[in-house]
């Protein structure tokens, strides 16, 4: 086995542990901005009011916008509020009555809309009953007049829609359903839950209404995810692009010192592993949508370094993101969440005075290459990681297997006569030199073949001097030492 192609393999292993581990701050970053922003709710709003408008644009499209709202804050697809959540309703209702808007209900919005659910809610809202009723008789006693005929007409665009499209009792129509659905479970309980319902909704509440949400729902949906993922997409590119600047981390000098520093790339290559069990363990949780406690842990293990976040970028003058530490140290922030907006301006006069104090500029072309890196990803890093931390294994193993069996096969010194060296080779070179040697290999005494007795073991990035270069009966290059010992030309030249 070529004893290069491990070192090479373990630079890209070392530079994926330090893009992996940049990665998993800035997609723990971006989570805590979407979810704050409610992002998710926001474009899945919007879709679902394009989609009502579609069903009746005489009757829902000059509501579409409210209808939408007060979808997603039905009590079982809403998210409770935090009292601060609270408050900002109050304001948020306060606003709209001065504007003369309809009120919405003190919930967080949904970000999760099944088809069945929305026709059921539909259904229920239109007759009366349900909690979407009991919200708006809630808000008509907090409200006024203006509101109280305003909800009114909502509902009852809301039930004519309905009767154009087929369903003239919305209550008894939702009733059949919610029975049909029992009927389901019962006769077929091995099928999942939303098979259950489906067939319920398609038996009880067939008409043209439903054909026209059922066909354009999954549509619609598919639009809302390709939006929000080109939102994310572009959050996430402007976060990497500004951690890579926050912490200096230049891509051209941290592959430099992967090169040259054997001691840090075995410390990398032995992080590895570490670094890609923690991204499994967040990976569970964070894709599925919203911020969780394992991606707040993300992030705090990365600022804290506990994968040694400071010695993979290697170039760090301060700690990773030193501010956020600040602010979890001095006891003002627990988590992300926690952190205040106002701090953001010292963040960009802090990232300032860096660039202009020490030699950005200098380093631009390898934070740039940071931050292409970093873009692509923690998914990809980590399916990189995978992929070399295989590849890895399998190229140590057959390594050592060839070396168990060179061993082997030495023969003890005296025990046959070793042939003269004119005999066994051709001088191509007798021009002294030095050579650096790239890859760890033995030096043999007598001639140039693996099975002569070995004499010392050349380290990695070592200079030796030889008197000259020699090709062997095989025809492989050696080179031999003032002492007539041979080494292969192989470890110091790349393949």
């Amino acid at each position: 086995m070529d004893i290069p192609l491990l070192k090479y393999l373990d630079i890209l292993i070392g530079l994926s542990v330090a893009m992996l581990i940049v990665s998993t701050v800035v997609m723990a970053l971006a989570q805590v901005l979407l979810t704050s922003s409610y992002a998710r709710a926001r474009y899945l709003a919007e879709g679902l009011g394009e989609l009502l408008g579609q069903l009746d644009p005489v009757l829902l499209g000059q509501h579409q916008e409210y209808l939408a709202q007060r979808i997603l804050r039905h009590p079982m697809i809403g998210r409770g509020n935090t009292w601060f959540g609270e408050f900002t309703g109050w304001a948020r209702n306060l606003w709209r009555r001065n504007r003369k808007q309809l009120p919405l209900p003190r919930v967080n919005p949904g970000s999760v809309m099944q088809r069945e659910e929305l026709v059921a809610i539909l259904l229920e809202w239109a007759s009366g009953e349900g909690p979407m009723a009991q919200q708006d008789r809630d808000m008509i006693r907090a409200g006024n007049d203006h509101e109280d005929a305003g909800l009114l007409r909502v509902r009852e665009a809301l039930a004519k829609a309905l009767l154009n499209g087929g369903i003239a009792d919305p209550a008894a129509v939702a009733k059949r359903v919610r029975q049909l659905t029992l009927e389901q479970e019962r006769a077929n309980p091995q099928l999942p839950s939303s098979q259950w319902r489906t067939q319920a909704v398609l038996d009880g509440a067939a008409s043209d209404f439903t054909w026209k949400l059922f066909s354009w729902h999954d549509n619609t949906l598919e639009r809302i995810k390709a939006a929000f993922a080109l939102e994310a997409r572009v959050l996430s590119c402007v976060l990497a692009l500004i951690v890579c600047f926050a912490i200096k981390l230049d891509g051209f000098e941290l592959v430099k010192r992967l090169t040259v520093d054997g001691k840090y790339l075995d410390a990398m290559v032995a992080r590895a592993t570490v670094a890609q069990k923690h991204f499994e363990d967040v990976a569970k949780a964070v894709p599925s949508g919203g911020l969780t406690g394992a991606a707040d842990k993300a992030l705090k293990d990365a600022t804290d370094a506990k994968l040694g976040l400071d010695a993979a970028i290697g170039t760090l003058k301060e700690p990773t993101l030193a501010l956020f530490q600040d602010w979890r140290d001095k006891g003002e922030a627990k988590t992300m969440a926690d952190v205040p907006w106002w701090p953001l301006t010292d963040l960009w006069s802090w990232s300032l005075t860096r660039i202009t104090a020490e030699g950005y500029p200098d380093h631009i072309p390898g934070l740039l290459f940071s931050w292409i890196l970093v873009s692509l990803g923690a998914t990809f890093w980590y399916d990189l990681l995978k992929k070399l931390m295989g590849l890895r294994s399998l190229l140590a193993k057959k390594d050592d297997e060839e070396r168990t069996a060179r061993d082997a096969s030495q023969q003890s010194p005296g025990t046959t006569p070793l042939p003269s060296a004119p005999d066994l080779v051709t001088v191509i070179d007798s021009t002294p030199k030095l050579v650096a040697i790239l890859t760890t290999t033995r030096l043999r005494s007598g001639r140039p073949e693996e099975t002569a007795p070995e004499v010392a073991v050349l380290g990695a990035d070592t200079l030796v001097s030889v008197a000259g270069a020699v090709r062997a009966a095989n025809g492989t290059k050696w080179y031999q030492t003032p002492d007539g010992d041979y080494f292969p030309a192989s470890a110091s030249e790349k393949p």
